[in-house]
């Protein structure tokens, strides 16, 4: 029986064709489609306070819960395959300054 993480990595693997990322911008868009279900379960497991800034984010943004933890793990793992090459994750101002390095990947 695979182990969760083979499970994300499967699920990861059918889902890039629908994987957009932009390196001039930082647009990352992802879908996921969970079933109700599952979605119903992977939020049960959050703590109170992940669940409060998952729902807090999909409010502000507009999106499904879903939607939020899709593209996070994009965004995980164009981390990490940037890390990979040598590249690191962070923040430019409005001139394209590196102004705040993401650390942790």
């Amino acid at each position: 029986m695979p182990n969760q993480m083979s499970q994300l990595e499967d699920e990861q693997t059918r889902h890039q064709s629908n994987e957009s990322l932009s390196g001039n911008g930082g647009a990352v868009s992802k879908t996921l489609s969970l079933s109700e279900e599952s979605e119903t379960a992977v939020l049960r497991n959050l703590s109170p306070e992940l669940r409060h800034l998952l729902q807090n984010l999909a409010e502000t943004t507009g999106s499904s819960t879903t939607d939020i933890l899709g593209k996070g793990l994009v965004l995980i793992g164009a981390a990490i395959k940037a890390k990979e090459k040598g590249l690191r994750l962070g923040m430019a101002d409005e001139k394209g300054r590196f102004v705040k390095e993401i650390i942790g990947f």
